[in-house]
């Protein structure tokens, strides 16, 4: 999914775990776990895209899926590969950052399985050790209601979401 759907799904989950322990903390640990496997892996997609003499891409379309699939093997998307396994939550779990961080990445990847078409964009859940994709039938940024949108417009209307829900929640919290 795009970086605005998962920083709302970040604050849904602090606003569905942090029932009576909900503060700034918190919901920035909850949305710094559902944002931070595509804020370090895309980087490095768009390099490898620029590397391989392709323009970044704002727009979602075919191209981004066969981009994907000559990627698959370039180093550049290790870090995408990696963030979008299952080994930084253990990681995680061992260093004992807050749960509620550790929930929120685990649910990137699982948003993430659901929405990436296993043929291309589908999650390694034990890569570098497993390189079996999971994931739909489709991607989807390729279903016919996003299919040559501007990942811009995506975004604008997730973060205007989360900016109502957090304003809803903030201003139930001050009555």
């Amino acid at each position: 999914m795009d970086e605005g759907t998962h920083l709302l799904s970040g604050l849904i989950i602090a606003l569905f775990f942090g029932l009576g322990d909900f503060n700034s903390y918190f919901v920035l640990w909850a949305v710094l776990g559902s944002i931070l496997p595509d804020v370090i892996g895309e980087p490095f997609y768009q390099l490898a895209r620029f590397k391989k003499g392709k323009k970044i891409k704002i727009i979602y379309d075919q191209d981004v899926s066969d981009s994907i699939k000559d990627l698959g093997k370039s180093y550049y998307s290790y870090p995408y590969y990696f963030c979008h396994s299952l080994f930084p939550i253990v990681f995680f779990s061992v260093f004992n950052l807050p749960l509620i961080f550790i929930l929120s990445w685990f649910f990137h990847i699982i948003l993430d399985v659901f929405s990436h078409s296993k043929n291309t964009g589908g999650m390694m859940l034990l890569w570098p050790f497993i390189k079996t994709r999971i994931g739909s039938k489709q991607d989807w940024w390729n279903w016919k209601i996003f299919k040559g949108k501007n990942v811009l417009y995506f975004n604008l209307v997730s973060w205007s979401l989360f900016l109502l829900v957090y304003l809803i929640i903030f201003l139930i919290q001050k009555t």
